[in-house]
């Protein structure tokens, strides 16, 4: 990424990395998620408030998981930062005259890269069902109906992705789904190209 002052000369651009880790909701998160204080920030800790112990356990993990070149990237932030990520469905997406759009209906985890592009595919629903129907409330259950469908598929898609990574954490069914996962290939098909190059 740039640097400081736009610069992308060598030397002087950014790292940006995301470093995806299992992590047990019931023990592990909550630990990871607590300051020195002994508060637990639930929804994500503020990177200044991450504890000592907790950063050298990433730096150690980093050296133990991963090439040389990407631990070094790990041991060489001053702040980390690192948040849960959560999926979040509903089953319906309008309410009367109030309709939900993009994440504020379905947050699907980032594998499958899908954020942009279900919150405009919700802003292009929305404007056909207003067009094509008489009143408010019958186009915003119209564009429920309909999108409802799409967000669901989006998170189930991105949990089968994500499967993967939490296989060691889950259930059989988890790890079977897994397993549809495991070669480079697999999730270059899901995520990526259908062809090669």
């Amino acid at each position: 990424m740039a640097g400081e002052g736009n610069s992308t000369e060598a030397g002087q651009r950014r790292y940006n990395f995301v470093w995806y880790r299992a992590t047990r909701e019931h023990d592990e998160l909550p630990h990871l998620l607590t300051d020195a204080t002994g508060k637990v920030w639930a929804n994500g800790i503020p990177p200044g408030l991450i504890r000592p112990d907790v950063l050298a356990d990433i730096e150690s993990a980093a050296a133990e998981l991963l090439a040389p070149q990407f631990a070094e990237i790990v041991t060489r932030t001053a702040q980390p930062l690192f948040q849960p990520i959560f999926d979040l469905t509903v089953p319906r997406m309008a309410f009367g005259r109030i309709a939900l759009l993009g994440d504020a209906a379905f947050v699907a985890r980032p594998h499958c890269g899908m954020g942009v592009t279900k919150a405009a595919g919700d802003a292009v629903a929305i404007v056909r069902a207003l067009a094509g129907h008489a009143s408010v409330e019958a186009a915003l259950e119209a564009y429920s109906d309909e999108r409802v469908q799409v967000g669901q598929a989006i998170v189930e898609h991105a949990r089968h992705l994500g499967a993967y990574m939490q296989a060691q954490l889950r259930n059989d069914q988890d790890r079977e789904m897994a397993e549809r996962y495991r070669t480079p290939e697999a999730v270059m098909r899901e995520t990526a190209v259908s062809r090669p190059f």
